[in-house]
């Protein structure tokens, strides 16, 4: 009698100040790379293989020299997280404010949430929009933010990032043009992004 065994694939949490990142990046795959900063913390994911930087997180608050685990301390903090459209990242960030106390932390309320190109002059996003899907209220010790947009390049400028006509084409963007000439790349994404309080 053959039997199967369930494997249970393990990705990486990003662990910031305040904040815990889910990621789709496999442990068996990648490292994560902490580094200390002024006022916050970054973390950068490393591909095992070739050493690569494959996406970038990071957590800084206003005053860095407040006390989070004061009794009802207020302070606000930015968050960023990188969402993969391939071969293009998209940086999404999040100003917050959060409430602490001896043994908890919450989100207070989101002061804004906004979208950026990953590698400026290669490519832009167009039509972006972002929006906290859950929880409908505030606080609450997690968020999920909603990203949405199209990713656009064209010839004339991503020569400098090696991005190609066959490139692209391969990874899902609707092409005009000829690979002999001009050209034109867009690709819609739609995606979440989840930020969790660390208590």
């Amino acid at each position: 009698m053959e039997t199967v065994e369930n494997s249970v694939v393990s990705t990486q949490k990003v662990q910031l100040i305040n904040f815990e990142v889910p990621t789709e990046f496999l442990v068996s795959d990648t490292t994560v790379n902490y580094v200390d900063m002024v006022d916050g913390k970054k973390a950068e994911i490393i591909d095992n293989a070739s050493s690569k930087v494959l996406a970038t997180y990071s957590e800084m608050i206003e005053n860095s020299n407040i006390n989070t685990r004061t009794t009802g301390q207020v302070w606000t903090s930015h968050i960023q997280s990188t969402y993969s459209v391939q071969p293009a990242t998209i940086n999404v960030y999040a100003e917050v404010v959060l409430r602490g106390d001896t043994n908890w932390r919450q989100i207070e309320k989101v002061n804004r949430i906004w979208q950026t190109e990953g590698k400026s002059g290669a490519y832009e996003l167009k039509d972006t929009y972002q929006s906290i899907s859950s929880p409908s209220t505030f606080p609450s010790t997690w968020m999920l933010v909603n990203i949405t947009g199209q990713v656009y390049t064209e010839s004339a400028w991503s020569a400098s990032a090696g991005f190609s006509f066959s490139l692209l084409e391969s990874a899902g963007f609707d092409m005009s043009g000829s690979n002999s000439g001009k050209w034109f790349a867009r690709k819609n994404y739609n995606s979440q992004v989840l930020f969790r309080v660390m208590n």
